[in-house]
């Protein structure tokens, strides 16, 4: 009985991806038979050889599950505070002003949907511009989030 090497694997998937047979390029029957036999165990049709086995299926399917983890995990969450998978909505204290007392409060978003596209403005600038606001008595973040799908982030200002 004749020892199969690589090489002799290769040649005779080689030739039955061309031909569709061993039968007619391999005069040696015991070589088919051993070569059959791996087939028949599932060493042939993996990804490498192109047949489009159980091996390139499972492949498949694995390399889909790590897209779909990387992107349903990572959509559209904020970074600040504890956020939730499924809905966030929180209200984080960033910074104490001079204001004496609050008498305005302005607001200023960001929103990102699907963590695809963002837009907005969420600086103290434009919250500030937004209420007239001329001293700052304290800053906020306010988080929303709706699995990943819509997410807010505003800055709140409040002061005179």
């Amino acid at each position: 009985m004749r020892n199969i090497t690589p090489l002799m694997l290769y040649i005779a998937f080689r030739r039955e991806s061309v031909s569709g047979s061993l039968v007619s390029y391999d005069t040696d029957t015991r070589f088919h038979d051993q070569v059959c036999l791996l087939q028949h165990k599932g060493f042939a049709g993996s990804p490498l050889h192109g047949k489009g086995g159980t091996g390139m299926k499972r492949w498949m399917f694995a390399v889909l599950a790590l897209v779909l983890i990387a992107v349903l995990s990572g959509c559209g969450f904020v970074a600040e505070g504890p956020f939730g998978w499924a809905y966030t909505n929180s209200k984080i204290p960033v910074a104490i002003g001079t204001a004496k007392s609050v008498t305005k409060v302005g607001k200023s978003c960001i929103h990102s949907f699907f963590g695809m596209t963002s837009i907005g403005d969420a600086s103290i600038e434009t919250a500030m511009r937004s209420a007239g606001i001329k001293e700052i008595f304290a800053v906020d973040t306010e988080n929303l989030s709706f699995f990943g799908t819509y997410t807010r982030m505003c800055t709140v200002v409040s002061g005179e």
